[in-house]
């Protein structure tokens, strides 16, 4: 929403220039699109980075890793630990929903974890996750884990 935002923002404020307005500016200098760091009414997670295990780390299969991510709460509503992050898709037994272990302030950016139980056989495992509040519903980014077990 907030790219379709400035996409618009750009697109009228060329269309004003273009329109028989003088400017004493270049092109290029004519137009500089900020991004606002507005929060999001209600529930808003936004996927910041990956901590540990890159896409398509290499792992000992038969073993057990802890995979991090950072998470930005965007939206205006504190994350109690009723809040979980539910598995929406991915490789069977490998990693699983969970709850947040401690709660998360509106604005606030911390680092939350699953526990994935990589299998005995040779492979690419995967898991897609997405944070829900406290009555399951789904929100924000989506973010993941992929790994090749050797």
């Amino acid at each position: 929403m907030r790219k379709q935002m400035a996409v618009l923002a750009a697109v009228l404020f060329s269309s004003v220039v273009g329109c028989g307005a003088e400017s004493d500016t270049e092109p290029d200098d004519a137009l500089s699109l900020e991004t606002y760091s507005q929060p999001i009414a209600g529930d808003c997670s936004d996927y910041v980075s990956d901590v540990n295990y890159l896409d398509y780390s290499n792992v000992t299969k038969g073993t057990t890793i802890t995979k991090k991510w950072k998470i930005k709460n965007c939206g205006t509503t504190n994350w109690t630990t009723s809040y979980q992050v539910v598995k929406e898709s991915g490789s069977a037994g490998f990693c699983t929903s969970f709850t947040l272990t401690s709660g998360m302030s509106a604005g606030s950016t911390a680092e939350i974890w699953a526990t994935c139980n990589v299998p005995n056989t040779a492979g690419q495992y995967s898991a897609n996750f997405k944070v829900a509040d406290y009555n399951g519903t789904k929100f924000g980014d989506a973010f993941w884990v992929i790994v090749n077990a050797q």
